[in-house]
């Protein structure tokens, strides 16, 4: 019985360090929502056009810039960034060398900041 539960544990443990344990815990991908004041801008992100309130879902891999754009408003910039995500030390308390690899591969190894975004667009003078 012990052997049988000692072996079920490596084999979850060897399935986290495998599989990489940010990329289970959050996954690559992020959905950030969009937002302005007034709504009806167009936000234009990773190469796709949204208007204003939506959501989109987006790679891990990379900070995105944005530009909310509506007639009669000055354009308003803003970033997603990247950053590191804490799941990632487990890969490396775990000895998980293939995780952390397919962590950085995928996009799992970051999260993106914020999952929010709110901008109030200023009338053109």
């Amino acid at each position: 019985m012990v052997k049988k539960v000692a072996g079920t544990i490596l084999v979850i443990l060897y399935t986290f360090a495998v599989s990489g344990c940010a990329t289970i815990a959050h996954g690559t991908v992020t959905t950030v929502r969009l937002n302005s004041t007034p709504q009806g801008a167009t936000a234009m992100v990773g190469g796709s056009m949204v208007v204003t309130p939506s959501s989109i879902a987006l790679k891990n891999t990379q900070a995105y810039p944005i530009v909310f754009k509506k007639d009669g408003y000055e354009d308003t910039y803003y970033t997603i960034d990247k950053y590191m995500s804490g799941w990632v030390w487990g890969n490396i308390v775990f000895g998980g060398l293939i995780g952390l690899v397919i962590d950085n591969m995928t996009g799992g190894a970051y999260k993106l900041v914020p999952q929010e975004v709110n901008v109030n667009l200023s009338p053109k003078k």
